[in-house]
């Protein structure tokens, strides 16, 4: 990866980040800020809630262009469009750690420190679901084709059926506590973890069988994103940025950031938006030519056997 540039967000940490379908980078952090941000200059466009305070610890930017910011138990709902504060969801009872759209139009879900996965409606601000894991803080939620996939502080992990109005599937165990989660091609998963492990699952067996454990991060893993050409992007606190040959089980160092690396992101063309304890967001150019050279590299082992 090459960096394209930095954008200096207010806090002192940048910990979630998201981007928009119109191309918008958003960010927030420990100061409960919402930045915008352009794509293409990496100049700031607005800054939402300033001056609110707080810690903002997720982001999410729906098909429908709402901005979902969790700030402590409470997600605040903005409108991209007009810079403007539209709503807020409060029904949980503890901090909101994770979010994310569902297929169904206008849903999104979030999971919290009471436990319990909300399913709501983001121009409403109303609760349609509350789903429990029943073990510990909800840490990461995804989507996974019309899977609902949440994972805990526990390293307890639980999907639903998004299409049979949420009807409970398996729950199983990874063994430790899981700090982030991406969905990956031919219904599997991806879970990062406090010992530096990335898992992966698949999700076409009940209940869900564990493919691989990669390893190569010295840190807790928290940030996942799957790339376009099929490989696996990780952040960690130990400062890197890892893209991963999943089925292979190798990867690479692609980048390494000055401080603790949180969330990832992709903008539509083709840039890595990363999260930093230094209060940067940090913007990489993807060097698809790493890429396939691990992946041929990967092809020769596997010949050779």
């Amino acid at each position: 990866m090459v960096l394209r540039g930095k954008l200096r967000h207010g806090g002192a940490r940048v910990a979630t980040c998201a981007v928009a379908p119109s191309g918008e980078i958003v960010l927030s952090g420990n100061d409960g800020v919402v930045s915008v941000w352009s794509p293409s200059s990496l100049e700031l466009l607005a800054e939402l809630d300033k001056g609110v305070g707080g810690y903002c610890n997720e982001l999410l930017v729906t098909r429908s262009g709402h901005v979902v910011a969790a700030l402590g138990s409470e997600a605040r709902v903005f409108s991209l469009a007009s810079r403007e504060r539209i709503g807020k969801y409060s029904g949980h009872s503890g901090m909101i750690n994770c979010a994310v759209e569902l297929p169904t139009a206008g849903l999104v879900a979030t999971g919290a420190d009471d436990k319990e996965v909300h399913v709501w409606r983001v121009q409403e601000c109303k609760a349609v679901h509350k789903l429990s894991l029943d073990y510990a803080f909800i840490m990461a939620l995804a989507v996974v084709d019309t899977l609902l996939v949440a994972g805990d502080y526990a390293g307890k992990l639980r999907y639903w059926h998004v299409a049979e109005d949420f009807r409970p599937g398996p729950s199983w165990s990874s063994g430790k506590c899981i700090y982030g989660m991406s969905g990956l091609p031919r219904r599997r998963i991806a879970t990062g973890h406090e010992d530096n492990s990335v898992r992966v699952w698949d999700l076409t067996t009940s209940p869900p069988v564990r493919l691989a454990m990669l390893r190569g991060h010295t840190g807790y893993v928290f940030g996942l994103l799957p790339l376009p050409d099929g490989a696996l992007c990780t952040a960690s606190n130990d400062f890197t940025i890892r893209v991963w040959d999943v089925d292979a089980g190798s990867s690479e160092v692609v980048a390494t950031a000055p401080d603790q690396l949180w969330r990832l992101a992709t903008t539509a063309g083709g840039d890595v938006v990363a999260t930093c304890e230094d209060g940067h967001a940090y913007v990489y150019r993807v060097d698809g030519w790493l890429r396939r050279r691990a992946a041929v590299f990967a092809w020769v082992v596997e010949w050779a056997e």
